[in-house]
C-alpha cells in the first residue's frame, strides 16, 4: 500500500528529537575524500568521517565484544558508511547469499544502517500502553514514522526494508570484505532519495546502526525492541559545508565497573507450597558462603551457597546481574502453625555477612487448597475433542493423525545420532510401544558395539511427545557429538519459527537455517513439527549451529546438535526434549467469533480473579446467549490484582519471581502468578463454579496459557532453570503448565456442551500450551510498527493463520490497521481462511463472518492457494487466490500481498458448467458478468467475488437523487443552524459572531445541525472551543474525541468504504479554554480533518449517501463554542503530501 506523507523537516523535528539523555546523537560531516566501495579501508579514505564507537550489547550498558565501529559522511546525494567489525575468530564472518525478501539476515554476520524521518503530519506519537506484555506498559511508538533499514551481510547480499518490511529494490550499494582473524568491513553508499530525503545538508535524521553476529547483536542504541517495543533511534545531524570540524568522534565506552560485592538476606514464607526459604541475593564475586536456616520446631539447616543464575518471565537464563542462592526448609503444604525463622549467611572465616528474621504466622489453608479439581485429566481422561491414543504395532493413532514409531521409539522418523572415534555409530536393539491412560509410551534399548543408548518417549493425546535418552555409564570423553536428526519431506519444510515470537517467523530460504538452541518449528501452510525443551539440553560450544535446517533434493534435514565435542556433558546425563507434530487437533468447525460472546477484564471486581460473586448476572447472560446458539466466555489472564482475595496472604506462593507488574486496573497494580502452583488451584476451584452455576463455556485468555518462567525457590521442583533432567518420571515448567490447562479444559468438557478457549499471548506462540485452545487472537503487538508496514506473507502464514496448528485464528488487526479499509485485512484472512477483529467503530465487525458463513460448519469446503484445484484457473505473477465452495455457490478471494500492483486473470466456469450464475465483486459492489475475470489489485488489497448458481433478472437501476444545492458561506448566520432545543436540558445561543451549544446532565446529546445538505463534498472551517469530549457528524458518519462515546482519543464511527488507505491520528490533544481552528474537508467522499493545524483524519474514504447533514454535538454538562469561518459544498486540499512512502523506485 502506498502512503502519501509530508516529510518537510520543520521545527516539528526539533521537538521530536528531544529523545532524552540516553539516546545517542552524532554530527556527520560532508565528504571530502572519495570512497571506493570495495570492502576495504584504503589509506585516508575514511579519515574525514564521523566515528561512532559507542556500540553496545543489549540495554546500552556493556560495550559490544568484539569491538565494532561505524564511520559516516555524506554528499548531497548519498550517505556513506563504513562498518568495521573486529573479528578474532578465524572461522568468521559466516554468511550466505540471500534474496531481497529473506527475513533471516540477522542470522548471518551482517551490518545494518537504519535511517528515519518523522511524518510532519504526526503531532503526537502513539502511546503503547495496553499492558500485559514486555514493552506494552508506558511505551511509545518509534519517533521515526518512515524508516528504512539497509543491510549487507558478509556474502555481499543486500536488503532494504521500509518500517521493517522488505522491499524488492535495494536502491543502495554495498560491498563487504574481510581480513581473516582481524576484522571484516562493509561499505555502504545510501542515496538519500531511497529514504525520501531531499537537500540533506543541515538536517536531522533518526538513525541506528547494528552489527549482527549471530546469535548476538550490537547497536548504537541497543534498547530492547520487538514484541511491543518500538525500534530505538538516535539522531544524526548532517553538518552543512564549512562545519566539518564539528564531526563526531566517539571513544569506545568503558566496561561497567564490576558489581560491588554485596549480600542481601531475605526470608520467604510460602505456607501453601510448604516452604520457608532463606535467600541470599549476591552481587560481586563470593566464595565459600554458608547459609544457615533455623526454623522453630526443625533442626538447623546448613548449606554451602551456590549462586544460581536468574530466570526471567520468558524462561531465559540471565547471565548478568544479581545471583540468588538459597536454603530451603520443606514443610507439609497447607495449614501451618506460627513459627519463627532466622537466616544467616557466613563467609569462610565464620563472619556473619547478612542476617534476617521473620515471624511466620499461623495459616489455615483456604477451601480451594488441595481439592485437585479435574485432576483425572492429567494422566487418565482426555479433554474434548481428543480421545486416548490407540496403539497397534508400531503405530499410534490419535483423533486427528497417526504416527509410526521407529526403532528409536520415536515418531516423525526422528533418530538419535552419536559420534565417537571420528565416526557416527550405528545402533540396534529392541523397542516397545504401549498405551497407558491418555498417552502412549515407547522405550528402546539399543547399542552400538559396547556403547549403550536408552530412549524413552511418551506421546500424549494431542501428539505432544516427551523424549528422554541417555548413554548409561559412558565416559563423555569418548563422545564427539550427540544430535537429533529428523528428515522432513521438502513439501513440509517451507516455513519456520525460531523461538516463540510470531515476529520472528520466516520462509525457509534455499540456503536453509542455522541458529541457537531454542523452541523451533518447521512446517508448511497446514502442518509442521515443533521442538522445545525446559531442562538443560544443549551443551555444544557453537551456538550458531545448535539447530540446523539443511534442504536436500527430496527431504530437508532438521538437526539439533546437543553436543559438538568430547567431554561437554556429565556422565549419565539425561537429554530431554519435546516433539509436537502440528496441527494438534481437528480444526474447530465453527468460527470462534461466530460461536462466542466475550466479556473482557471488567467483568470481575479484581483483574484476573475468578469472581464467583458475579454468578447470578453471568447466568442471565449465558442463558440469553444460549437462545441465540452462542456461548459466553470470560476474560482471564496471567496474574491477579494486588487486592484480589488471597493474593496478599499467599503472595509468596502465587507470584512469579522476579516480580512482574504487568497491568494497572482501576488504579491498582496487577502482578503475574504461577498457574502451576497454588494459584492455579484457586483458579480451577472457582472456575468450576463459574462453569457449573454461571453457565460460562470458555475463557478469553490474555496470557494464561504461556508457561511463564518463575525463579521462586518454593516451586523449584517444577521451575528451577538449571535443573538436569531425570530418568524417572518428573514434572517441569512446560509439562506442569500443560497439566493445568488439561484440567481447565477438562472442566468445560465435563459439561457435555459446546465450549471454546480463546488465547491471546502478546505474540508468543508455544504450541505445547496453545494446543489446548480453540482460537488464537493475535496482532496487538503490531502496534509497534509504523503506518505502511504489512506482514510478510510467511509471517502471517506461520503466526496468524492457525491452519498449521489446529486452531481458529483471529487476526487482531485494529492496532496495526488504524483506519485502513477492510480490504487490507481481508487480503490476508480470506487467503488463509482466518477471522479478523477489525475496527468495530468504522465497519461491520462481523463482515468477514458474513462473507464465509454459507461455507462454514460443514456446509462447504475451503480450497487454499497452495493446493491445486483445476476447477478455477488462475494466473498472476504476484497475486494469489483461495476460494470456498458449497452446493450452488462459491466465494473467490484474490489477494495481492506485495508492494507493487498485481494483475490477475481467473476462470471459474468449471464451478458452474451450465453457465447459469450471477456474481458480484463485493468490496466495490461491481457486477461480474463473465466466468473469465481479469483485474488489477493495488498493493496489499484484494478482490472478493461471490458467485451463486442461477440467473437473476436484471434489476432496474433507480435514478440517482438530484444533487444537493451548492452553497458557499463565509458570514456567520444563526439561520444556518438549528438545534434540538429543550431549555431543561439543552441550550443553543447565537451571539456576536459565534455560537454556544450546551447540554445538561441527564439530557440527550446537544445537537446543532447545519441546515444546508451536502452529498460527497463539503468544506467546513470553524473556530472551536472544545470540551473534553465532543463529536460532529457527516450524515451517518461520526467523528469525535473522548471516552464519552465509543473509542479513545479521536475516532471515526460509521460507514467507511471497504477500500482505501485512511488514517486517524488518535492522540492529537484538544486545546483547553481557547478557540482553535477546525477544518473539515470532504472531497468525493474522502475525508480530511485538521484541528489546531494538526491532521486528525487523513484520506479516509467514506461510504456516504446523498443528502447528508453536518452536526456538532456534545453531552452531559459540556459546552461547545464555535465560530463559522467558511462553509462550502466543495472541499479543499488541506493536508499536504510531498513524498510517497515507501520509496519503491
Amino acid at each position: 500500500m502506498i502512503f502519501p506523507r509530508s516529510v518537510s523537516l520543520t521545527a516539528a523535528i526539533l521537538s521530536a528529537c528531544a529523545l532524552g539523555a540516553a539516546e545517542p546523537s552524532a554530527s556527520i560531516p560532508p565528504l571530502s575524500a572519495p570512497v571506493t566501495l570495495d570492502g576495504k579501508l584504503s589509506p585516508g579514505e575514511w579519515d574525514d568521517a564521523a566515528v561512532l564507537r559507542r556500540i553496545f550489547k543489549l540495554n546500552n550498558r556493556i560495550p559490544g565484544i568484539p569491538a565494532t565501529e561505524f564511520r559516516a559522511k555524506y554528499t548531497p546525494e548519498a550517505l556513506y558508511v563504513a562498518a568495521i567489525g573486529t573479528e578474532p575468530d578465524r572461522s568468521l564472518p559466516q554468511s550466505v547469499r540471500r534474496g531481497w525478501d529473506d527475513l533471516l539476515f540477522h542470522t548471518d554476520d551482517a551490518f545494518s544502517v537504519i535511517l528515519g524521518q518523522p511524518d510532519a503530519n504526526v503531532a503526537v506519537q502513539e502511546a503503547i500502553n495496553m499492558g500485559g506484555y514486555e514493552g506494552a506498559m508506558g511505551g511509545r511508538a518509534a519517533p521515526a514514522d518512515f524508516y528504512y533499514t539497509y543491510t549487507v551481510n558478509a556474502a555481499g547480499s543486500c536488503q532494504r526494508m521500509f518500517n521493517e518490511m522488505p522491499l524488492e529494490k535495494a536502491l543502495f550499494e554495498a560491498a563487504a570484505g574481510r581480513e581473516t582473524g582481524k576484522r571484516w568491513i562493509a561499505e555502504f553508499k545510501i542515496p538519500f532519495r531511497s529514504c525520501g530525503l531531499d537537500d540533506p545538508a543541515g538536517k536531522l535524521l533518526y538513525a541506528n546502526f547494528f552489527r549482527w553476529r549471530a546469535p548476538e547483536a550490537q547497536a548504537w542504541n541497543h534498547k530492547r525492541f520487538k514484541g511491543y517495543a518500538a525500534m530505538p533511534f538516535g539522531t544524526l545531524l548532517l553538518l552543512p559545508p564549512g562545519r566539518e570540524a564539528e564531526r563526531t568522534v566517539e571513544n569506545r565506552p568503558p566496561r561497567p565497573a564490576p558489581a560491588a560485592k554485596q549480600c542481601r538476606a531475605e526470608l520467604q514464607y510460602s505456607p501453601l507450597t510448604g516452604a520457608i526459604v532463606g535467600k541470599a541475593h549476591l552481587t560481586g564475586k563470593w566464595e565459600n558462603l554458608t547459609g544457615i536456616l533455623n526454623v522453630t520446631g526443625f533442626p538447623e539447616l546448613r548449606r554451602q551457597l551456590a549462586g544460581r543464575t536468574a530466570i526471567n518471565r520468558d524462561a531465559i537464563v540471565q547471565q548478568d546481574g544479581e545471583h540468588l542462592a538459597y536454603v530451603i526448609r520443606k514443610l507439609m503444604p497447607g495449614s501451618q502453625p506460627a513459627r519463627q525463622a532466622v537466616f544467616t549467611v557466613k563467609d569462610n572465616s565464620g563472619r556473619t555477612v547478612a542476617e534476617t528474621r521473620l515471624e511466620c504466622p499461623a495459616v489455615t489453608a483456604p477451601e480451594w487448597f488441595g481439592t485437585a479439581v479435574a485432576g483425572e485429566y492429567v494422566s487418565e481422561k482426555c479433554p474434548a475433542p481428543w480421545t486416548p491414543p490407540a496403539v497397534r504395532g508400531n503405530r499410534v493413532t490419535l483423533i486427528h493423525d497417526s504416527f509410526s514409531f521407529n526403532d528409536f521409539a520415536l515418531p516423525c522418523n526422528a533418530v538419535i545420532e552419536v559420534a565417537s572415534d571420528g565416526g557416527w555409530l550405528h545402533f540396534s536393539g529392541n523397542h516397545t510401544l504401549t498405551a497407558a491412560g491418555n498417552e502412549a509410551r515407547g522405550e528402546a534399548r539399543l547399542a552400538a558395539g559396547t556403547l549403550p543408548l536408552e530412549i524413552r518417549s511418551r506421546m500424549e493425546f494431542d501428539g505432544f511427545t516427551e523424549v528422554k535418552f541417555r548413554l548409561p555409564g559412558v565416559d563423555p570423553g569418548r563422545i564427539d557429538a550427540v544430535r537429533l536428526r529428523i528428515p522432513v519431506p521438502n513439501e513440509q519444510a517451507k516455513l519456520l519459527l525460531p523461538g516463540q515470537s510470531v515476529q520472528d517467523a520466516a520462509a525457509l530460504p534455499p540456503s536453509g537455517y542455522c541458529g541457537p538452541g531454542r523452541q523451533f518449528w518447521l512446517g508448511t501452510y497446514d502442518r509442521g513439527l515443533s521442538f522445545s525443551f525446559d531442562t538443560e539440553l544443549f551443551f555444544g560450544r557453537n551456538p550458531r549451529r545448535q539447530i540446523e535446517v539443511i534442504p536436500g533434493k527430496e527431504t530437508t534435514e532438521l538437526i539439533f546438535n546437543f553436543a559438538d565435542g568430547a567431554g561437554q556433558f556429565e556422565r549419565d546425563t539425561v537429554f530431554r526434549f519435546f516433539l509436537q507434530p502440528t496441527p494438534t487437533k481437528p480444526r474447530p468447525e465453527r468460527p470462534i467469533r461466530d460461536l462466542t460472546e466475550r466479556k473482557w477484564e471488567q467483568w470481575s471486581d479484581w483483574h484476573g480473579y475468578p469472581d464467583t460473586g458475579k454468578i447470578p448476572e453471568l447466568r442471565r447472560w449465558t442463558d440469553e446467549l444460549k437462545k441465540q446458539n452462542k456461548i459466553g466466555i470470560l476474560y482471564t489472564c496471567q496474574g491477579l490484582r494486588e487486592d484480589a482475595p488471597y493474593f496478599q496472604e499467599f503472595r509468596s506462593d502465587f507470584e512469579l519471581q522476579p516480580r512482574w507488574r504487568y497491568y494497572r486496573h482501576r488504579g491498582r497494580n496487577c502482578y503475574a502468578t504461577n498457574k502451576r502452583g497454588p494459584e492455579g488451584e484457586l483458579q480451577l476451584y472457582y472456575w468450576e463454579q463459574l462453569i457449573e452455576h454461571g453457565g460460562v463455556r470458555g475463557i478469553a485468555s490474555d496470557g494464561t496459557s504461556p508457561a511463564w518462567g518463575d525463579a521462586n525457590p518454593a516451586l523449584a521442583e517444577v521451575d528451577a532453570p538449571d535443573r538436569r533432567a531425570k530418568w524417572e518420571e518428573m514434572s517441569s515448567r512446560v509439562v506442569a503448565q500443560r497439566n493445568f490447562l488439561k484440567r481447565l479444559r477438562g472442566l468445560f468438557t465435563d459439561t457435555g456442551e459446546p465450549f471454546a478457549l480463546l488465547a491471546h499471548t502478546g505474540g508468543g506462540l508455544d504450541v505445547n500450551t496453545l494446543s489446548f485452545f480453540d482460537g488464537y487472537m493475535e496482532g496487538e503487538q503490531m502496534t509497534r510498527f509504523k503506518t505502511g508496514y504489512f506482514l510478510p506473507e510467511a509471517v502471517y502464514a506461520t503466526g496468524y493463520s492457525g491452519l498449521p496448528w489446529g486452531w481458529r485464528s483471529v487476526f487482531w488487526s485494529k492496532h496495526w490497521r488504524n483506519y485502513l479499509a477492510q480490504e487490507s485485512s481481508l487480503a490476508y484472512s480470506l487467503l488463509y481462511n482466518t477471522e479478523f477483529n477489525g475496527n468495530f467503530q468504522a465497519e461491520n465487525p462481523n463482515y468477514d463472518l458474513e462473507l464465509t458463513r454459507d461455507f462454514e460448519r460443514g456446509k462447504g469446503e475451503f480450497h487454499p492457494f497452495w493446493k491445486t484445484d483445476k476447477r478455477v484457473a488462475f494466473r498472476s505473477e504476484r497475486a494469489k487466490m483461495s476460494f470456498h465452495t458449497a452446493p450452488g455457490k462459491a466465494l473467490i478471494a484474490v489477494s495481492n500481498l506485495t508492494t507493487e500492483p498485481a494483475e490477475y486473470a481467473l476462470d471459474f466456469s468449471k464451478l458452474f458448467p451450465d453457465g447459469e450464475f450471477h456474481a458480484v465483486e463485493l468490496l466495490s459492489n461491481r457486477p461480474v458478468t463473465s466466468a473469465a475475470v481479469t483485474g488489477k489489485l493495488a498493493p496489499h488489497s484484494c478482490d472478493v467475488i461471490r458467485i451463486d448458481a442461477g440467473k437473476i433478472p436484471a434489476a432496474s437501476v433507480p435514478l440517482p437523487p438530484p444533487p444537493s444545492p451548492a452553497f458557499a458561506i463565509e458570514t456567520p448566520n444563526p439561520a444556518d443552524w438549528e438545534a434540538n432545543l429543550n431549555r431543561k436540558t439543552v441550550s443553543f445561543h447565537a451571539g456576536g459572531n459565534g455560537f454556544r451549544l450546551e447540554s445538561r446532565p441527564g439530557s440527550h446529546a446537544a445537537v446543532a445541525t447545519f441546515r444546508h445538505p451536502f452529498d460527497r463534498d463539503l468544506e467546513m472551517d470553524l473556530q472551536v472551543k472544545l470540551p473534553g469530549r465532543f463529536r460532529f457528524t457527516l450524515g451517518p458518519v461520526t467523528v469525535g474525541y473522548g471516552n464519552g462515546w465509543v473509542g479513545y482519543g479521536w475516532f471515526v464511527q460509521g460507514p467507511v468504504a471497504k477500500r482505501g488507505t485512511g488514517h486517524v491520528y488518535y492522540q492529537v490533544p484538544p486545546v483547553k479554554d481557547r478557540f482553535a481552528p477546525l477544518r473539515i474537508s470532504l472531497r468525493d467522499g474522502v475525508l480530511n480533518v485538521v484541528y489546531n493545524h494538526m491532521p486528525v483524519v487523513r484520506d479516509l474514504k467514506l461510504d456516504l449517501p446523498a443528502g447528508n447533514r453536518f452536526t456538532l454535538q456534545t453531552w452531559h454538562d459540556d459546552k461547545l463554542e464555535f465560530r463559522l469561518v467558511k462553509a462550502a459544498s466543495r472541499g479543499e486540499n488541506i493536508i499536504q503530501s510531498n513524498h510517497i512512502h515507501p520509496v519503491l523506485k
